[in-house]
């Protein structure tokens, strides 16, 4: 059953899977997060709720709209991803008081960042798999991968319901018996790890495109080209990630650090980076 589906497709259904795990996860234990940490009202924490779940219901016909009529369904899938992403970390900070971040402004732009990522990834996954076959060639093969894949879709949503809460119990940070930041912080990972596997789905498609397209060194097909793009997709990502974890880690620098009479230590927010300079040139 498994050995006939093309190699794609497990990238498709091993992105889905992280996505529902990290998305039932992150729901089973926001409740408590509203209120024990950010102490809304119990009144609050259910209308703050409820409407994470209305919008992440509601961003598929964004979603769909977007796949079917502007940029086709992978791009969809890979942006929405990358959003979820961040809204997943900016979750997973606010849960973290040395950043000393307003947790609760963090936390409602965080939910608004899951709830556009997942809603917009949530009409197009099956949909793309779907399109990796022939029909109606292929019809038996369809059938068998919707079967699996939404097999694979409820096991993931289990799992996240189970895993996520037992973490978040399992742990005692920053003085609390309970971690909210390693279970938001599982979920980002997971949210990564597909965005990964999506990428991999892409340097499939991509890389033997390039290398055969380009005649090089006398050859009919460029290696160097080949394998020269995905360094270069890793080079990319390094940067994004250095620039975000400047954004986070530098204002945090400068506010637990009291110096020259002040509550906040800029000469440190800004030697940092120095230092980073230093080591890049060494």
């Amino acid at each position: 059953m498994f050995h006939s589906h093309p190699t794609s497709i497990f990238c498709i259904i091993a992105t889905e899977f992280c996505e529902r795990f990290s998305f039932c996860g992150l729901r089973t234990i926001l409740s408590l997060y509203l209120r024990n940490v950010l102490c809304l009202h119990e009144n609050a924490a259910t209308v703050v709720y409820h409407i994470f779940i209305m919008l992440c219901y509601t961003m598929p016909l964004m979603g769909a709209i977007l796949a079917d009529n502007f940029i086709g369904r992978y791009k969809v899938i890979l942006y929405f991803s990358i959003i979820y992403l961040f809204g997943t970390i900016l979750t997973c900070c606010s849960a973290i008081p040395p950043l000393m971040l307003p947790p609760t402004t963090t936390s409602m732009i965080g939910l608004a960042l899951i709830a556009t990522g997942t809603g917009g990834i949530k009409p197009c996954v099956a949909a793309f798999g779907g399109d990796q076959f022939r029909l109606p060639e292929e019809n038996q093969r369809l059938q068998r991968f919707f079967s699996t894949f939404y097999c694979t879709v409820n096991l993931g949503g289990f799992m996240g319901m189970i895993v996520t809460p037992a973490l978040r119990r399992s742990v005692m940070c920053f003085g609390d018996d309970a971690c909210y930041a390693l279970g938001f912080g599982f979920p980002a990972l997971l949210v990564l790890i597909s965005i990964v596997n999506l990428g991999g789905f892409m340097g499939m498609i991509v890389k033997p495109a390039l290398r055969r397209s380009v005649m090089c060194f006398g050859d009919d097909a460029c290696y160097a080209l080949g394998f020269g793009f995905p360094a270069l997709l890793v080079l990319i990502s390094i940067v994004n990630l250095g620039g975000f974890m400047v954004m986070i880690v530098t204002p945090a620098l400068r506010r637990s650090v009291m110096c020259f009479g002040d509550d906040a230590c800029y000469a440190l927010g800004f030697g940092f980076p120095a230092l980073l300079v230093l080591i890049s040139i060494g």
